[in-house]
């Protein structure tokens, strides 16, 4: 197992300022991206980045509540309580106390599955 600190990983504006995104690693098959995994500060209400294809799985793992609004019903994403929903798919954070971090695994569902298990300590 390699261990990668957090100050090894290179910030990554998003395209809409509204925060910054750090990759921890990604496996590639032939030249696109099957899977990645990566955590990023949310700090401000902005629309996600389209992801069609893909599968995320998001968990907050610093801050409170993040609800994402889609066009049909709001996903909650509470802290530490992953939630699934296709990356394709319209979503517009609304932050429900301050800004978050949280941790996105997305795969290709023809190739892949995941899951994330959040473990708190004592």
């Amino acid at each position: 197992m390699q261990i990668i600190r957090a100050k090894a990983l290179v910030d990554v504006p998003w395209k809409n300022a509204g925060g910054i995104t750090r990759n921890i690693a990604k496996g590639l098959v032939r030249e696109y991206t099957a899977w990645t995994l990566s955590h990023a500060d949310v700090v401000i209400e902005g629309a996600f980045s389209d992801f069609s294809g893909m599968t995320q799985l998001l968990t907050v793992v610093v801050g409170e509540t993040m609800i994402l609004e889609t066009k049909d019903t709001p996903i909650i994403a509470e802290p530490s309580k992953p939630v699934r929903f296709y990356g394709g798919l319209a979503v517009k954070p609304r932050l429900t106390d301050c800004p978050i971090t949280d941790l996105n695994l997305m795969f290709n569902p023809d190739q892949f599955d995941g899951t994330v298990i959040s473990h708190s300590t004592p």
